[in-house]
């Protein structure tokens, strides 16, 4: 069923198929699922489409930056996240710096942040390609109006965006 399709796929990706129903196709799909995955993708599809928060995978691993390596690895075990999500862990302190542990750290093991830039919720997709363009960067981290972490776009949906403008 449509509904057993969409449960399989990344929140970001269900939610852009999502926006091109009609409201009574859409219900009857999210009616097909999981209350909670389904009160996570009518969340999601609350955001206007040409923002950071409308092609954001809210599915990201956020630690303290007290957060020991094996900790860490617990979290990323805990959430068995897909290749989007595990792409980057982000570490924010207590006056709210945000960092990033890059995959090619999470890979050797090594558990070494780096700055990393990050846009809020109602940025243009413009801006956010444009952070890509600039920044050696797999995902880019999304914030809400308080400043906290509530998604990330990866750069294979900036990727998507491109090519869906393009075609």
């Amino acid at each position: 069923t449509s509904a057993a399709l969409v449960s399989r796929m990344p929140q970001d990706d269900a939610a852009a198929a999502l926006r091109h129903l009609r409201r009574d196709t859409l219900e009857t799909v999210l009616e097909g699922m999981a209350s909670n995955r389904a009160d996570q993708l009518r969340r999601l599809i609350t955001h206007p489409p040409h923002t950071a928060a409308g092609l954001m995978n809210p599915e990201v691993i956020v630690v303290g930056s007290d957060a020991t390596p094996d900790e860490i690895r617990e979290r990323i075990r805990d959430v068995a996240p897909t290749l989007d999500a595990l792409a980057t862990v982000f570490v924010v302190d207590a006056q709210k710096e945000l960092r990033a542990i890059p995959a090619r750290h999470l890979l050797t093991d090594r558990f070494d942040t780096e700055p990393t830039p990050s846009v809020r919720w109602d940025a243009s997709i413009e801006s956010v390609i444009g952070e890509f363009a600039i920044h050696d960067i797999l995902a880019l981290p999304v914030l809400d109006d308080a400043g906290d972490v509530i998604g990330a776009v990866a750069v294979d949906d900036v990727l998507e965006e491109l090519l869906a403008e393009r075609l």
